[in-house]
């Protein structure tokens, strides 16, 4: 194994998946692992799962899997946010829902550890939360040098060694040095923020210890006006 393309937090955009998938396939990559929210918000939930599949993507489960499968936990989400779910529910075959439902909340795969959000009991927590304190004993817990997680939308990188912690913004390929743990948030394939247009996920070449962020463009304007016409609340649309 060389290379793993890493994505996340598509969000049944499948404009977006289709061009980050047709970008992978010219980076020489190996292995896809998604970390979850493959549905939700978004127009096309069985089209994007039935295209994970066909690309044979390893995913694990996010908090919008979670609450598809579980209508009390559903009712912690924002209105917007459940009215979204039960409009990607009806789109859902029964065979998607049993592929739902056979996803893990975590993945240790070549020395790395792929969540969706913290950690796999906190699959709906957001790392920024987190006191610097607090992620520093996270990360001492862990037997993964490397993390990859979502959930948050943002491309971020947290470096931990011996003489504390380092948030960095991650806009350009970085090393990763056998001294120190990283935490990479990878961004999102179908819903970016920070005013990002693009589909972003990254691409971790294991051999020559490097991450990096893509930014992949997409027809955007088409999911958006998908959004409107499926009922979906207009506020997805506008995100876009």
């Amino acid at each position: 194994m060389e290379k793993l393309a890493v994505i996340s937090d598509i969000h049944s955009n499948l404009e977006a998946l289709t061009s980050v998938l047709n970008d992978i396939s010219g980076q020489s990559i190996q292995k896809i692992v998604s970390l979850g929210d493959n549905i939700g918000y978004g127009p096309d939930p069985e089209d994007v799962l039935l295209k994970l599949k066909s690309c044979l993507v390893t995913s694990i489960r996010g908090n919008h899997e979670f609450a598809i499968l579980n209508d009390s936990y559903k009712r912690l989400f924002n209105l917007n946010a459940i009215t979204a779910l039960d409009i990607n529910r009806k789109k859902l075959s029964d065979s998607s829902i049993q592929y739902i439902s056979s996803l893990d909340s975590s993945l240790a795969l070549y020395g790395a550890l792929f969540v969706h959000g913290i950690s796999s009991n906190l699959i709906d927590g957001y790392i920024f939360n987190l006191s610097d304190a607090q992620l520093i004993k996270r990360a001492k817990k862990l037997h993964e040098r490397i993390v990859f997680g979502g959930h948050t939308h943002l491309l971020r990188i947290y470096e931990v060694d011996n003489k504390g912690l380092k948030k960095k913004g991650f806009t350009q390929k970085i090393s990763i040095l056998d001294d120190k743990q990283y935490i990479i948030n990878v961004g999102s394939v179908g819903q970016a923020k920070n005013g990002v247009h693009e589909a972003t996920y990254v691409i971790w070449d294991i051999q020559k210890s490097t991450v990096e962020p893509r930014f992949v463009t997409y027809n955007y304007h088409h999911t958006a006006m998908k959004i409107k016409q499926a009922g979906l609340p207009q506020i997805y649309a506008d995100i876009l």
